[in-house]
Formats: structure tokens, sequence, C-alpha cells
């Protein structure tokens, strides 16, 4: 099952991340960070390196797929060559990452994916142009489930302002930090909206919200108010038939999940609409 988390510079995406599958590796599921051998908590030598012989192998394996992912980040209008190249590597490894976790058994928390990798392309272009860049494909490369992980702006100001280092351009900005917040976190919900709109024909995504105050995640609620053992979740082993079918079980509402929640608006759940839930806060 493929997890991928989204929200806004500081919501604490990666926190969450390793909470859940921490809770998960305890209670005996497999379950992994696909992503975390290059982030940026590693050396930009490490990293780059790594990086490479991930997108050399997608490049090998899937050349055509990955001359069209290239040509839409080109025609996404980036302001630098270096931008075009360092958008194009980021895509060629989520896809690596993302098709080799959709044939391994167990979980796969993504805390940069594609929704994440679109708000990247539209951070100084025009992300909105080239959504078929995150086509999922005959594969069907893409999250099982998307957990938007919100925070208040100024409590992600805040962690920003403390976090080491620069992980993200949004960092980078120091002056302008929450005018980009507020930016970034209508970008979530705009490519959001628009990759559930444009595939949601062809995926079962469920799409959950989760609020991460300034009080500790609660492992064990998280993994009830995001429903993943309900069913059987774990068995789950990459092949499309079986995805839609857990995806069938992951989605039903369940109300124990043990946290105080706020009702969210529902949304159709027609072709064209992902499965929605309510918002869970921890706060």
């Amino acid at each position: 099952m493929i997890i991928e988390l989204c929200g806004v510079p500081g919501a604490g995406k990666s926190t969450v991340a390793h909470a859940l599958v921490t809770e998960l590796r305890g209670r005996g599921h497999a379950a992994s960070l696909p992503i975390e051998e290059v982030s940026p908590r590693r050396s930009r030598g490490d990293r780059l390196r790594r990086k490479l012989r991930r997108a050399v192998v997608e490049v090998a394996g899937h050349p055509q797929a990955s001359a069209r992912t290239v040509r839409a980040v080109m025609r996404s209008h980036q302001p630098t060559w270096r931008d075009v190249a360092v958008r194009s590597l980021n895509w060629l490894v989520l896809r690596a990452a993302m098709r080799r976790a959709s044939t391994t058994p167990g979980f796969h928390v993504f805390d940069q994916g594609l929704v994440q990798e679109l708000c990247s392309l539209g951070f100084a272009g025009d992300a909105a142009s080239v959504i078929d860049i995150a086509d999922p494909g005959a594969a069907l490369l893409a999250p099982d489930l998307i957990v938007v992980v919100e925070a208040e702006l100024g409590l992600a100001d805040l962690r920003l302002a403390v976090r080491p280092g620069r992980e993200s351009r949004v960092e980078a900005a120091a002056l302008g930090r929450r005018r980009e917040l507020e930016r970034q976190a209508e970008l979530v919900e705009e490519m959001l909206a628009s990759w559930t709109a444009r595939f949601g024909d062809r995926v079962a995504t469920t799409v959950r919200r989760i609020v991460n105050g300034d009080r500790p995640i609660d492992p064990p609620a998280l993994v009830a108010s995001l429903h993943l053992l309900h069913g059987r979740t774990d068995d789950y082993t990459g092949d499309a038939a079986d995805r839609q079918g857990v995806l069938s079980e992951t989605a039903a509402p369940r109300s124990d999940i043990g946290l105080q929640a706020t009702a969210r608006p529902e949304r159709g759940e027609g072709p064209h609409q992902p499965h929605m839930t309510r918002r869970t806060q921890w706060s």
C-alpha cells in the first residue's frame, strides 16, 4: 500500500511519516520510507549520488516514460535550466520509488510524493499545464492513500525557523516565509484537486486529513484514524486487481478513531472524486 503525505513545509510530514512507519513495524507489519535515503537529512553529495543511481535505473527500464517526464518538466516554465534538471531528477527518482513500492508487500510511506512534486513544479513554474506528468500509467503509479497534513501556518513558520538546514525553497525565502507558506497551502489544495479530478476515474485513491498541532503525535491513534488496518491492507502485494479490493475496504469510514475529530464536508464519490473522510486533529 502506497501512502503519500502532503502539506506545507513545516506541517510535520516527515515526523508523521516516521511515527506511522514505527508504529506499523511495532505491530509486526512491513513498512518503509522509500524516499528516506534521498532525503535532505543526508549530505548533498551522498543524496545526489543516490538520486542519480535511481534515475539511471528508471531511465534504463522505462525510457519512453522517462522522456515524457523530462519533456513535461521542460514545458512547465521553470525559471532556469538548473530548475529543469533538479525537478526532472526528482520526478524520475519518485517514479522509480513508486514503481518499486507498487510491487512490494507492505506499507510504503512517502513524505514527498506526487502532490508535493507538483507543488515543486508550481513553486516557480506552471504545474497545472503539465498535470499529466503525474499520470499513473498502466502500472498505476499512484498513492492508495493521500494524507493531507495540516498545521496552523504560524506553527509551521516556527518549526521552519528552528529546523536545521534549509530543506525547502520556502525556507530559503526567510523574509517572505509566511507569505510563501500561504501560497504553498493554496498550491497543495490546487494540485490535489487537479490530480484527483484528472485521474480519479482510474485510481481509487482515498484522501484523508489530519491536523498536526503542537501536541505530540499519538501513533496508535494515528494508525486508527487513517483506518490502515481496517481490512487486509498489510497483505497488499501490488497486483492492480487486489489494489482495488484493498481500497474498497480501507475507504469505509469508522467511528472508533479514539481522537477528537471535526467533521469535514463530504465530497461526492463519483468516478472523478476521491474518497473523502473527516479531519483528525492533535491540538
